[in-house]
């Protein structure tokens, strides 16, 4: 339909990616849908430079360093992994305690007036 509309093969995939699908799938379903395939290049599928997990095995355990970490969720796209157990208990005590002296009551837009202000309804004591 969309490309019936007029919309552009990428336009349309970049629609396809914006709303979850993931990338070779959205590209897999134009290709079939609009025999496109070789219009559409793959885009880069890692930023340079940036560390990644090898989840190429599906190991629901990966080794980071000094200690196994689980991995409790991966997207491809967007590019998720959310890992339990990555900082010890004592490592995030540490990074509350750093922070400490840095927190502060949550603020919202202040009512009838300009800036923000603490709201009682917040409960982040």
């Amino acid at each position: 339909e969309q490309d019936q509309a007029g919309h552009a093969a990428d336009s349309i995939l970049a629609a396809m990616i914006g709303s979850g699908w993931d990338e070779v799938v959205a590209r897999e379903a134009l290709a079939r849908t609009l025999g496109q395939a070789a219009t559409l290049a793959p885009a880069v599928q890692a930023t340079p430079g940036l560390p990644e997990p090898d989840l190429s095995r599906f190991a629901p355990v990966v080794m980071a360093g000094d200690r196994a970490v689980k991995v409790v969720m991966a997207l491809r796209q967007p590019r998720v992994v959310v890992f339990a157990d990555l900082l010890s208990e004592a490592e995030c005590d540490g990074i509350v305690t750093l922070a400490s002296t840095r927190l502060a009551r949550s603020e919202t837009v202040a009512t009838g007036a300009e800036g923000s202000e603490v709201n009682a309804a917040r409960t982040s004591d």
